[in-house]
């Protein structure tokens, strides 16, 4: 479980960064028709783009945070990069780390000293501005869920992106934006 949520902090880091990037990465550009986002992409994309924005001086509070998280990760603890090996080793019944090992290092990854600290001064980093890479989940895709749900992508097709809700595993579509000439 840690290293799912290790994942879905990861998808969320990529999907600040790549809306925040001048100009914001394009799903289509990021992403190969069809074919779903995995672990490993996301932390080689999330780190390109935070070296990659670091000198945006318009930068907002949460991306820059983000983004340095992730530069100061590359630079000394590697920490993202032992949870991708743990979480592929689980992946095909080899051991891994202990839990405790992996919750130490996804705590040390985002600085939860320093993520409480963001918060308090900037507010939650919340789930809105993150069009198309996180959108709420369409009521009829609910299931009589009161709550509003919202769906990370998993992939696009020709005529839909897909999304998953992470708490429930269900999945919807919304179709795409026509492209432009």
């Amino acid at each position: 479980m840690l290293t799912r949520y290790t994942e879905l902090v990861i998808e969320y880091i990529f999907f600040r960064l790549a809306n925040a990037a001048d100009p914001p990465v394009e799903v289509e550009k990021a992403l190969s028709l069809g074919r779903g986002i995995t672990f490993g992409f996301l932390r080689q994309e999330s780190q390109s783009l935070s070296i990659r924005i670091e000198k945006n001086a318009n930068l907002q509070a949460w991306p820059a945070y983000l983004a340095k998280r992730l530069r100061k990760d590359m630079q000394t603890g590697h920490r993202l990069l032992r949870i991708t090996r743990d979480r592929n080793d689980l992946a095909h019944g080899r051991a891994a780390r202990s839990s405790e090992d992996i919750e130490e290092d996804l705590v040390r990854l985002i600085d939860q000293a320093g993520w409480e600290e963001t918060r308090k001064e900037f507010g939650d980093p919340g789930e809105t501005g993150l069009t198309p890479w996180i959108e709420a989940a369409p009521m009829d895709a609910m299931e009589g869920e009161e709550e509003t749900r919202y769906g990370i992508l998993e992939r696009y097709t020709q005529r839909h992106y897909e999304y998953l809700i992470p708490e429930t595993g269900q999945t919807f579509h919304l179709p795409r934006p026509r492209f432009r000439c």
